[in-house]
């Protein structure tokens, strides 16, 4: 059942960012943990942090984690890194189990789930709150990279920094990591003011 697939993942997400000698760690995005010590995320979000910090951080049930990067694949836009030097403590629930990969192939119509980020407003300020959705592959974006496959879900929410978050399937196998949103212009004369419709899945399993 996909309660206890999203139960799952909510134990193995994990939230990535920057470090250095100055600053222990800066948060900025989500990730998987697929073992104690390897977690799955979005390349770009470390893309986007290397020229303000020295190395990549990752957040586990344990603590502040400093990483290093094992394998990463720009055209799919993932980022596999590893635990290296504990830089802070932490209590948080350890999984009991962690996610595999799935076997099979990302079709389209297929019912998939999705953890993500959602700001609440509470009171005069807005707190972030993990949430998962149901969702189905509803569209190929094709990429001149072979072995970069992205698809398009329907339905959800959709707000920055979800960048990272597992979509899996009803047994809880991983099937890919969601890296953006697709983008419809309210204006066509003016693309800045646009609204996100789509969440983008990257797809894991031809890695």
């Amino acid at each position: 059942m996909f309660e206890d697939a999203a139960k799952l993942h909510y134990a193995a997400l994990g939230h990535v960012g920057g470090g250095s000698r100055h600053v222990k760690g800066e948060l900025y995005g989500k990730g998987c943990w697929l073992s104690e010590k390897h977690i799955l995320t979005a390349r770009h979000i470390w893309l986007g942090l290397k020229d303000s910090f020295e190395w990549p951080v990752a957040i586990r049930h344990d603590g502040l984690w400093k990483c290093e990067i094992v394998f990463e694949q720009a055209n799919a836009d993932l980022l596999l890194m590893k635990t290296v030097t504990k830089l802070d403590n932490a209590e948080l629930s350890q999984p009991n189990r962690y996610p595999g990969i799935s076997a099979n192939r990302p079709f389209l119509g297929r019912t998939v789930g999705y953890l993500a980020s959602l700001n609440v407003p509470e009171g005069d300020k807005e707190n972030k709150h993990t949430y998962f959705s149901m969702s189905c592959i509803s569209m190929f974006l094709p990429n001149s990279s072979v072995k970069a496959v992205h698809y398009a879900l329907t339905g959800g929410l959709i707000q920055k920094g979800f960048s990272g978050g597992p979509v899996f399937e009803e047994n809880g196998d991983m099937l890919g990591i969601l890296i953006q949103s697709l983008r419809f212009p309210v204006d066509p004369e003016n693309p800045i003011l646009s609204f996100a419709t789509m969440p983008i899945m990257s797809a894991v399993f031809p890695f």
